[in-house]
């Protein structure tokens, strides 16, 4: 690992750094730093071997980087022990990982704004982006833009992006080592966890995943938008498997229902949620070459396990609605926009739930309560 604990007018510049036993860059409570065109060579197989993580930074630039690794690529946090991420901007990078592309929080004591990730390219991952509250931060004021990706990491329940809000006082409280300062101790949340003002424009992925965006009931995500979005499906993985599964921060415990819905957006417990100018491209059989036929953690999965070669030919398939919503304001339209099987309905929602339906093909602007 290179660490910068506490430094300011950092520049990192041209270098090659590779295999990392664990993280590979790290800033922590830096400020006016630069990260320019570095190269991270690690293996996809490490366990927490991230590409380039700040905690706590401000006033950062990532810029014309190139990353492979196992974990997340390029990954925000912030702790107790460190002050909020703001005013960073990350662009013109090719990102490989067997997790997430771009991480905001999951270590999230202190708060996340200002941030604008834009123009890059992310040829494999299990997310393209994950935002994430948890601590009892507030994450706003992020800007995503121009991004091609392909969520081809090689394992089952792949999300295309994740947008999750969650109070969990004591995610991290089991990893530490009996000699840390806080082993054993209780971390008590001081506030509620929030995410809003979130825009993602100019996205073009290939998937066989889904969006999911989840709050709580007593504080919804707030004003979460989507401006012309492609997705092209090679295959459709069935999510249903995981309904039970449990789990203290990636795909929510709380919400059984949504954790395992089939849907391009999955959405619960948010407001102004819009998309706009969405194009999905359902899957063509066979289906062409997919990391999940050969990968060996296609056994965590009853739908994946021994069905790879039906699952290519289109025998041995899952239907997915558009969009799921329950307890949430959705605007979306886009052109097509139908079920990937001609028996199910292109959105269910619940009565808890608004939709404003605009299909551009048909012309049919539908208002469902």
């Amino acid at each position: 690992m290179v660490e910068l604990v506490r430094c300011k007018h950092v520049l990192v510049e041209r270098v090659w750094i590779e295999e990392s036993a664990g993280w590979t860059l790290h800033g922590h409570d830096c400020k006016h730093m630069r990260i320019e065109g570095i190269t991270i060579r690690s293996t996809f197989f490490g366990p927490n071997c991230d590409g380039i993580d700040l905690t706590g930074c401000q006033d950062v630039i990532i810029h014309g980087c190139d990353v492979s690794c196992a974990d997340d690529a390029i990954a925000l946090k912030t702790s107790e022990y460190s002050t909020s991420c703001e005013r960073i901007t990350i662009s013109d990078c090719i990102l490989r990982t067997s997790c997430v592309g771009v991480r905001i929080g999951y270590e999230s004591r202190e708060d996340f704004r200002d941030i604008v990730i834009t123009n890059l390219v992310i040829p494999r991952c299990t997310r393209a982006f994950d935002l994430r509250a948890v601590e009892g931060c507030t994450i706003e004021r992020v800007r995503i833009s121009n991004i091609v990706a392909v969520t081809d990491g090689g394992w089952p329940a792949t999300r295309i992006i994740e947008v999750i809000q969650l109070d969990r006082p004591n995610v991290f409280k089991g990893l530490l080592p009996p000699e840390h300062q806080d082993y054993g101790k209780d971390r008590p949340l001081t506030r509620p966890s929030r995410i809003r003002d979130v825009t993602f424009s100019g996205l073009d992925i290939v998937s066989d995943g889904r969006i999911t965006i989840i709050g709580k009931p007593d504080q919804p995500i707030e004003s979460v938008r989507f401006q012309d979005i492609r997705i092209r499906y090679v295959v459709l993985d069935d999510a249903t498997p995981f309904r039970n599964a449990q789990s203290t921060g990636f795909i929510p415990g709380d919400f059984a229902d949504a954790r395992s819905a089939n849907a391009v957006f999955v959405v619960q417990h948010a407001r102004d949620v819009e998309v706009s100018g969405l194009r999905v491209n359902w899957p063509v059989f066979p289906a062409p070459a997919w990391n999940m036929f050969e990968s060996d953690n296609a056994a965590l999965s009853p739908f994946w396990n021994g069905n790879q070669a039906a699952i290519r030919s289109g025998e041995h398939k899952v239907g997915y609605q558009i969009l799921w919503s329950r307890d949430a304001e959705v605007a979306i339209g886009g052109r097509n926009l139908v079920a990937s099987e001609p028996e199910l309905v292109p959105y269910s929602a619940d009565a808890s739930s608004m939709v404003v339906w605009r299909d551009a093909l048909c012309n049919d602007n539908r208002r469902c309560r």
